[in-house]
């Protein structure tokens, strides 16, 4: 990196030679580490043909460190340049296993760098070197590399945690989202259960009574907006926050939602609900609007009881 900028005078010839030594062997110090994370992430274990190149690429990075004139540093430098066109052909063999068609390319583009060096200070070429960017490009490369598997890596996470906090079933959230959940007073709870599921399960089968279970939740997503959360609780019984809402208009939310749900399958199902807006504490809340709900099954049921004896 350091023969890729126009550095001006450093004051002395001993203050740019030492410059020159620290950049440059450093530059080797980082490829003897490339190499062996380079084995350690795409392959099982490390050969001794790795161990032996990271180790002899680290005694020419130490070599540089030792001239003290800038003749003698340019010499050890002409032998280091043929132990890395042999450690950057060795690369490229190595990376043709890898599944990585970028940092195969910028691999490829450092091996094809070292190897027109070495070509060009055995034959004494008057011609410019291009190791220094062969060795950017291959730096570049595991840059590259990393960031893509932490990408990779981070949407794997995402996806596993969504799967532990989704219902498998409906697609609802299940229970394991709820210590993530942040509420407000502006916030609107609606407790729901399935009116009369079990009966369904035994008559028509499980799963007509999965079909209006799923059918539910299609019908509430489809009411609410990206910000409110739907959560199957156990069983037929769900919760949903609605962010930022009115009591009112939650309930003119689900009057509305009844009659849709109620004509969208032959059975006309319909569900119980209770609505309250956040009070006191999440457990606080969640326990009343629960209690409210039942209020609304027990009123359903003596409705049904009196119509059955008139």
């Amino acid at each position: 990196m350091f023969d890729l900028v126009g550095f001006p005078s450093l004051g002395s010839q001993t203050t740019f030679l030492l410059f020159r030594k620290i950049f440059l062997s450093s530059a080797y110090f980082g490829l003897s580490a490339f190499i062996t994370g380079f084995s350690n992430i795409y392959f099982e274990r490390k050969t001794n043909s790795d161990k032996i190149f990271a180790l002899l690429t680290f005694i020419t990075g130490l070599s540089l460190t030792i001239p003290t004139t800038s003749y003698v540093f340019k010499t050890f430098t002409n032998v280091a340049s043929l132990i890395l066109s042999l450690t950057a052909i060795y690369i490229l063999l190595r990376s043709f296993k890898i599944y990585s068609n970028i940092l195969f390319g910028f691999i490829t583009f450092f091996a094809t760098c070292v190897v027109y060096d070495a070509v060009v200070v055995m034959f004494s070429f008057n011609l410019k070197l291009m190791s220094n960017y062969g060795i950017a490009a291959i730096f570049a490369g595991l840059a590259y590399s990393v960031v893509f598997e932490y990408k990779e890596m981070f949407v794997k996470v995402t996806l596993t945690h969504m799967k532990g906090i989704t219902d498998e079933l409906t697609g609802a959230y299940n229970r394991g989202v709820l210590p993530e959940i942040t509420t407000s007073k502006n916030d609107t709870f609606v407790y729901i259960d399935l009116d009369n599921l079990k009966g369904i399960n035994d008559i028509y089968g499980h799963d007509v009574g999965d079909e209006v279970l799923k059918l539910l939740v299609e019908n509430i997503k489809s009411h609410l907006r990206s910000t409110d959360l739907i959560i199957r609780m156990g069983g037929d019984e769900f919760l949903v926050i609605l962010k930022d809402c009115t009591k009112d208009k939650a309930n003119e939310i689900f009057e509305r939602l009844c009659l849709t749900f109620m004509t969208n399958h032959p059975l006309h199902p319909t569900f119980s609900y209770g609505i309250l807006t956040f009070e006191k504490s999440f457990s606080e809340t969640l326990k009343t609007v629960d209690m409210l709900m039942y209020k609304m099954k027990e009123s359903k049921k003596i409705e049904n009881l009196n119509d059955t004896e008139e």
